[in-house]
């Protein structure tokens, strides 16, 4: 009996830890399959892009920015970027940067993963940018579909489209080439904590106890 009541718990304890466990899901997309090109050029003193979205009810723990990548320039050089403020439906100040990604020179396009340990809070509007470490506007791509692929988002999230900067964020204008991206999220719950198993088992003799008990009054 007792070995029956110490499965029986530890395998509720596990069903209600595979019910509270939440997985990333695409929150903001445009993968599509196709074939992507030169998209735009990132430098660090001039031409910089992001792409941006507003989220719903919930806070969502933002997992990473996957984008098609490439570099031509020559050299080796790190791409960069992070998760911004909305300042008047443009990017605003750094809350989050992106953990930089080095790229050989003559890397083709190629999917990147950039991430950032960051919670998008809920009916906030954010945008996502990117950059790199070179000094001039040549070889350093966010590369984009042919034919483009616009954006899709998921129930509740709300696109905000693109927008690009020619003087590293000075100012911004709405851009009409969709670059590759994809950002996958984890929207946050708020879960009773399961009892450990050592705890459960400490309740087993006691309803071991209660069950003789009302045997011997049977």
């Amino acid at each position: 009996m007792a070995k029956f009541l110490q499965n029986t718990l530890i395998a509720g304890m596990l069903s209600l830890s595979a019910i509270s466990a939440a997985q990333a899901t695409v929150i903001l997309g445009n993968f599509s399959g196709n074939t992507t090109t030169i998209g735009t050029t990132l430098s660090a003193t001039s031409n910089t892009k992001a792409v941006g979205l507003t989220t719903g009810s919930a806070d969502l723990r933002f997992d990473s920015l996957q984008a098609y990548m490439a570099n031509t320039s020559g050299a080796s050089h790190t791409f960069t970027g992070g998760i911004y403020s909305n300042n008047a439906g443009n990017p605003g100040s750094l809350l989050a940067a992106f953990a930089p990604i080095s790229m050989d020179n003559g890397t083709p396009s190629t999917l990147l993963t950039f991430t950032a340990n960051y919670t998008l809070s809920a009916n906030t509007s954010y945008w996502f940018r990117l950059s790199s470490d070179i000094g001039n506007v040549a070889g350093m791509y966010w590369n984009a579909y042919s034919p483009l692929s616009a954006l899709t988002a998921v129930s509740g999230i709300t696109s905000l489209g693109y927008r690009f900067s020619t003087n590293a964020g000075s100012s911004w204008a709405s851009s009409n080439t969709f670059n590759a991206v994809q950002i996958n999220a984890t929207e946050v719950t708020v879960t009773a904590p399961v009892p450990e198993t050592e705890t459960l088992l400490l309740f087993i003799p006691a309803v071991v106890g209660l069950l003789a008990t009302k045997r011997r009054k049977a």
